[in-house]
C-alpha cells in the first residue's frame, strides 16, 4: 500500500487521521531533529497498521512524505 503522509512533529500525542483513501495525518510526539519524528512514524505505522514492513520512499526531511506499506 502507498500512502501520502502529513506529518506534525511535536503534538501532544501520538495519533492517526484519514484525509483521503491514499492520504493520512499523523500527529507525532517526537520533533523533526536527528531523524526521531522518521523513526516514531515508522514505529507507529507499523504497529497501527500491523505491518511486515513500512518505508519512507520520499520526502524524508519534509512534512509530507510517500510511505510504503507492506502487510502479510
Amino acid at each position: 500500500m502507498r500512502l501520502e503522509v502529513r506529518i506534525i512533529p511535536n503534538a501532544r500525542e501520538t495519533r492517526l487521521e484519514v484525509i483521503a483513501d491514499d492520504c493520512i495525518k499523523v500527529w507525532l510526539k517526537n520533533p523533526p531533529v536527528k531523524g526521531k519524528a522518521n523513526k516514531e512514524l515508522i514505529k507507529f505505522l507499523r504497529s497501527h497498521f500491523k505491518a511486515s514492513k513500512v518505508e519512507i520512499i520520499s520526502g524524508h526531511s519534509g512534512r509530507k512524505k510517500i510511505v510504503i506499506i507492506e502487510t502479510d
